[in-house]
């Protein structure tokens, strides 16, 4: 299993693109991109693309247990997630990515590109699917 994740890289499987939210938007803004985009994972971006964080369906949860329409209103800048993103370069392997995520319990880790811009995001579904040669995809 490890020889398969050494012989790619997180470019290889990465999901281009990423979703990203500005430290100005609110806490709504970042959920209507979430819903309207069905995605799990919103990176919290400054002016020069440089991830502060990471947003998942899960940070929501406790908004939604309190019914707190006000915490919605809140800018990502006063109240973003406490925890910092955990990152990797696009040319990493996948088992960098995939020891990175079980050691610290994530599931998504910001792919940075040489510059040290957000290039994409990688999650434990998309190295599943980079392990498989025969085209299967897990949904």
């Amino acid at each position: 299993m490890k020889r398969l994740l050494e012989d790619k890289r997180v470019s290889e499987v990465m999901q281009e693109g990423v979703f990203t939210a500005r430290v100005d938007q609110t806490w709504g803004d970042a959920a209507r991109r979430m819903l309207q985009k069905s995605i799990h994972h919103l990176v919290i971006v400054d002016s020069d693309h440089k991830p502060l964080g990471v947003l998942s369906s899960m940070d929501f949860l406790g908004v939604v247990m309190r019914r707190d329409q006000e915490f919605l209103k809140k800018p990502l800048s006063d109240s973003r997630p406490e925890r910092k993103p955990l990152t990797i370069q696009e040319d990493q392997h996948l088992y960098e990515a995939a020891n990175l995520m079980d050691t610290h319990h994530v599931e998504c880790l910001v792919v940075l590109s040489r510059a040290g811009g957000v290039k994409g995001v990688i999650t434990p579904k998309d190295i599943m699917n980079g392990m498989f040669e025969d085209g299967y995809q897990f949904s």
